[in-house]
């Protein structure tokens, strides 16, 4: 930390004289923090001085949720003076940051303003991945498809959208877009569907190469140009389902910014589109679709906040069913320990990798004191040449879930859908500290960890009626 003389850029000084940089402040918190009702207000609040209305309006707020780091970095603030409001002497931010600090009664008589910000809401990286977005699913157009009319489809990605999906992939035109983070993985999922007389068809949305290439080179305005491009193809491609015929879709793009673009004129239509949750995080805050099947209550509250019409309720199944024991059978078993490992620092979230590593060293220590085998599962998206990264000592990396079937298993994860999938398995514990809210994602009553408290949390889960009980008040989750 320096002195206040020293510091460049926005910054806040604290009661004791030192100085934080508002991108210290941001990067103590967890994508968690991100989710939080605060956010999506400053969201909604900073799209209201964009001009935008209507569906355009919609797609940017979704922007700004998912992609913004700008807003992130203001939230951050935010959270700062709403918890630690008497650690803080003075605010000195740009007008945007001033200007929320005073609309929610924050820093008080202390926010100095150093005048316009003149950075970007959303940066230069979320530019070029829109641009490579927009070249892959013109390449997958190129695939040839015999035009037929179709009633039902499903927009699928990898194997996930079988275990979603499991009778309409067979029964409903299978169609497969673009998944960036893990190509391999996505033609896996088409020999698969293949082999099991599955035919599925490469698709893509009607980008414009053109005005691709016009926004990658674009200066001033980023955010809104990518909402104009991205809503175009998606309105674009709504009216090639209709002329298609189709009358339902089966679909998890919670995640997509623009894909209320897609389905509003579609709902307007008398489409009927299903979309499962695919992990338990809140993403866009707007949606359409006719319903909506979600982990947890938390989750289809969030949804239908936005959306009242929106018809939810809760998943009957999970995206991956595992080839463990059932609670009642791994009792006996010798106990194990399991990390799930994640791949954070892929998506930009430095605070929960820093978790993780931290994580994954303290209970290495932890086993080797206790003499209990310690185990990390590989993420599916991670590659052969990054499994080097994930070593921890006395650690034994696993791909598949079936070399967990001979343990009775204890689970940690610091944010993963799998914590529903191993429910009727085993327990699984949260990360949590003041930077970590997992009750946005997980509801209250949670079994939750943290690297200073590992011993008194795993301790008496090593009793085998410990574990019993907690294994089933997960699986009652």
């Amino acid at each position: 930390m320096k002195g206040h003389d020293q510091m460049k850029g926005e910054y806040v000084v604290m009661a004791d004289g030192t100085c934080r940089t508002v991108g210290d402040i941001r990067a103590d918190y967890s994508v968690s923090a991100f989710q939080t009702s605060l956010f999506h207000q400053v969201c909604e609040r900073l799209a209201d001085a964009s001009g935008f209305s209507g569906v355009r309006r919609k797609v940017l707020v979704n922007l700004y949720a998912l992609k913004s780091q700008r807003v992130r970095e203001i939230l951050a603030v935010m959270l700062l003076l709403r918890t630690h409001d008497e650690a803080v002497q003075q605010v000195h931010v740009h007008d945007d940051i001033a200007q929320l600090l005073e609309v929610f009664a924050l820093a008080q008589g202390r926010t100095t303003s150093m005048g316009k910000y003149g950075g970007h809401y959303i940066g230069r990286s979320a530019v070029l991945s829109v641009f490579l977005k927009a070249v892959s699913h013109r390449l997958f157009r190129l695939w040839p498809v015999t035009a037929r009319q179709v009633c039902s489809m499903v927009r699928g990605w990898v194997d996930v959208t079988a275990s979603m999906y499991p009778m309409q992939v067979r029964t409903a035109a299978l169609l497969l877009y673009p998944f960036p983070y893990g190509l391999r993985r996505q033609f896996k999922f088409y020999r698969q569907c293949r082999a099991m007389g599955i035919q599925p068809r490469l698709a893509g949305l009607p980008y414009s190469l053109l005005e691709a290439a016009k926004l990658l080179f674009a200066q001033v305005a980023l955010a809104e140009r990518i909402v104009t491009f991205e809503a175009g193809a998606y309105e674009r491609y709504a009216e090639e389902l209709l002329d298609a015929g189709v009358r339902h879709i089966y679909t998890s793009d919670e995640f997509e910014a623009a894909a209320i673009a897609l389905y509003e004129p579609l709902l307007n239509r008398g489409v009927k589109v299903l979309n499962t949750a695919h992990g338990i995080g809140l993403y866009s805050p707007y949606v359409a679709y006719s319903e909506f099947l979600g982990f947890n209550r938390v989750q289809l509250a969030f949804y239908k906040s936005r959306c009242p019409q929106l018809q939810t309720r809760l998943r009957d199944g999970k995206n991956t069913v595992l080839a463990l024991p059932e609670i009642s059978q791994a009792k006996s078993l010798p106990v194990a320990v399991v990390l799930l490992d994640q791949n954070f620092i892929h998506y930009g979230c430095l605070p929960e990798a820093a978790v993780l590593l931290r994580s994954r060293a303290a209970l290495a220590e932890y086993c080797a004191q206790r003499t209990v085998p310690y185990l990390i599962k590989v993420h599916p998206n991670t590659k052969d040449t990054e499994l080097s990264a994930l070593a921890a000592p006395g650690a034994v990396l696993v791909r598949q879930w079936e070399a967990l079937q001979d343990y009775r298993l204890i689970f940690l994860a610091i944010n993963s859908t799998a914590f529903y999938d191993v429910q009727g398995h085993a327990p699984a514990l949260i990360y949590k500290d003041d930077a970590f809210f997992p009750e946005v994602y997980f509801g209250d009553g949670l079994l939750t960890f943290n690297v200073d408290d590992l011993a008194s949390k795993l301790d008496p889960l090593l009793d085998e009626q410990n574990w019993l009980a907690a294994a089933r008040r997960h699986a009652e989750r």
